[in-house]
């Protein structure tokens, strides 16, 4: 479940327990009726969108795509539903975003792509994984929708920005 609190800036927004914030739509599922409302953008990013998968991530770390960030919940995995083209991927090891600590990286997707890191609390980054056998395995359950439920959506809003 995603749950938007205030903050001036950057939009925080946190996978955990309780119901979906009115604001922001819930995640969406495959098949099943009552997820993110069916517009055509979604059914575009359903069929050519990318996805970020972000493997052990601490609750209460910093997660964010291009202009929206997330304080992490426990169930985090990454993000959905992501239109192709470049993209700044940024995190932090608190959710405070003091600045002293966020790393970011550009992150260019082709269509249906599949980003895989992985939180390394030594460096306090996300990182790509070691063994391209392993990333190619994980890149195949997100596309299997072994991870949807811990997947929050791309911002729709920031998809024409």
């Amino acid at each position: 479940w995603l749950k938007r609190s205030r903050a001036p800036s950057p939009h925080s927004l946190s996978l955990g327990p309780g119901p979906p914030a009115r604001s922001h739509p819930p995640m969406l599922r495959p098949g099943p009726p009552g997820g993110m409302e069916r517009t055509a953008e979604v059914e575009r990013l359903q069929e050519h969108g990318c996805s970020v998968l972000c493997l052990d991530c601490p609750e209460g770390m910093l997660f964010g795509i291009d202009y929206s960030a997330w304080t992490v919940g426990p169930r985090f995995m990454g993000v959905k539903l992501v239109p192709p083209g470049l993209h700044y991927v940024y995190s932090s090891g608190s959710g405070e975003d003091v600045g002293v600590s966020r790393t970011g990286f550009f992150l260019y997707m082709r269509p249906k792509d599949v980003a895989v890191f992985r939180w390394d609390p030594a460096t306090e980054e996300l990182v790509r994984p070691d063994n391209p056998d392993e990333e190619a395995r994980y890149a195949d359950g997100v596309r299997g929708f072994d991870f949807d439920a811990n997947l929050g959506p791309y911002p729709l809003d920031l998809s024409s920005q």
